[in-house]
């Protein structure tokens, strides 16, 4: 299972691009690769999200820009709790726009979760960027 949000409230063209990234990607001729990817919509902070999200547990949470607004950041957290078993891992990757936000948002995250980032050096070098950064998460 794949969960990737894209705002607070996902835009239905994002939902079908990443729809059809996934078909393209783990389509036909992936025979090579194994698993499976879902994409559902998914507003963060709903006390009540689809069964399927929660049931089985995601093995992983991907996240790309999602550390942006300091309002978002306790219903961003309080999904990733939602969403992660102990067995879950999430990758947090974003532009580093607001240092008082990302400040916040890891002082809430390490409440909950052990929070890592992943040294640039072990990135490919087209990748690197001093204004980017890669976190993973893990439920305490």
């Amino acid at each position: 299972m794949l969960w990737t949000p894209d705002c607070l409230f996902f835009k239905p063209r994002r939902l079908k691009l990443l729809r059809k990234n996934v078909e393209v990607n783990l389509g036909q001729g992936q025979a090579h690769l194994r698993g499976s990817a879902t994409v559902m919509e998914l507003e963060w902070g709903d006390h009540h999200p689809h069964k399927d999200l929660l049931h089985p547990r995601p093995d992983y949470v991907l996240g790309s820009d999602v550390i942006y607004n300091e309002e978002a950041v306790m219903d961003l957290v309080a999904t990733l709790l939602q969403l992660s078993g102990s067995e879950t891992t999430i990758f947090l990757a974003g532009e580093l726009r607001n240092d008082t936000i990302l400040e916040y948002f890891l002082e809430v995250a390490m409440k909950y979760f052990i929070v890592g980032r992943v040294d640039q050096t072990q990135w490919h070098p087209d990748y690197c960027s001093s204004r980017v950064v890669l976190y993973i998460l893990v439920k305490k």
